[in-house]
């Protein structure tokens, strides 16, 4: 799917995701290359490679030894040999196509039964994979998106990661799940559930659920999902490092996010439930009564 550029040495690929993309433009072997990085398929929702579109932003690669990379928007420049870099950089640029077009990527997982999805959010080990996992085994619903999900102004989730295909030792060993996955039930990757909660796990001895209601705590954690990507909180992995890219915001996209923000606060439970497995899992059910 590449488009050649005059020479044999230079190629240029789109990466889209729902419905929008960046372009990577520059050396034929690694631009070709990052096409089959792994990492597309962990950190960019329902992605496909078309040819070079003039209406998105580009990463413009060139082969070194040396790392360099001049960070900008709509075009960034990266000079190095590694495609997870060159992912990364396309991604970021991508959250900011996708923001200027009404869709947010945000951080976690999500289920769903009947056409209603939940989804699950929190720090790095609450418990959102594992509480994702029991309710899939044991209450009936379906995988929806690993990790990640992007979202739409009314809370659908248009665009998923493919689910669990590299399972963590924790989670294979804990769960006695194969590698294959074939017992966990996925929804249908074309199906956009709408959000009915947002719920934040807590793996704990005590069992509480809290609903923060139309509180400025709501509104901030709703904040936070959906402005992680674009301003470069979210760490990546850059020449062998774990750094954030720089921020592609904008005083406009904010003031749509911090709207969205407060209509997702008002219009949709954010409920925090601490406890045992057992507990969190009943409680997340008790939302589809």
């Amino acid at each position: 799917m590449t488009q050649k550029f005059g020479t044999k040495s230079k190629v240029g690929l789109a990466l889209e995701s729902c419905g929008v993309g960046v372009n990577i433009i520059g050396n034929e072997a690694l631009v070709s290359k990052t096409v089959n990085d792994k990492l597309i398929k962990k950190i960019v929702t329902s992605p496909s490679i078309h040819i070079v579109n003039k209406n998105y932003p580009s990463v413009f690669v060139n082969l070194s030894k040396k790392f360099r990379l001049e960070e900008g928007y709509p075009k960034s420049i990266y000079y190095g040999n590694n495609t997870n870099d060159i992912v990364s950089i396309a991604k970021h640029l991508l959250e900011r196509k996708k923001q200027e077009n009404g869709m947010y990527s945000i951080h976690g997982s999500a289920v769903s039964k009947e056409g209603k999805a939940i989804f699950l959010f929190g720090w790095k080990d609450t418990g959102k994979s594992s509480t994702a996992i029991n309710l899939v085994k044991n209450k009936g619903f379906k995988f929806v998106s690993d990790g990640q999900a992007t979202i739409n102004n009314n809370a659908r989730i248009v665009g998923k990661i493919k689910l669990l295909e590299e399972l963590s030792p924790y989670i294979k060993e804990h769960y006695k799940i194969s590698e294959n996955i074939k017992e966990l039930k996925q929804d249908d990757q074309k199906e956009r559930p709408k959000i009915i909660a947002f719920v934040y796990p807590q793996i704990t001895n005590r069992n509480v659920t809290i609903r923060w209601g139309k509180s400025k705590k709501s509104i901030f954690h709703m904040y936070e999902l959906l402005s992680i990507e674009i301003r470069g909180i979210y760490n990546c992995y850059i020449n062998g490092f774990r750094r954030p890219l720089s921020s592609l915001d904008t005083i406009s996209l904010s003031v749509k996010r911090v709207a969205l923000a407060r209509k997702f606060a008002e219009t949709i439970p954010i409920i925090q439930i601490k406890g045992n497995m057992h507990f969190i899992c009943n409680e997340i059910e008790k939302l589809f009564n």
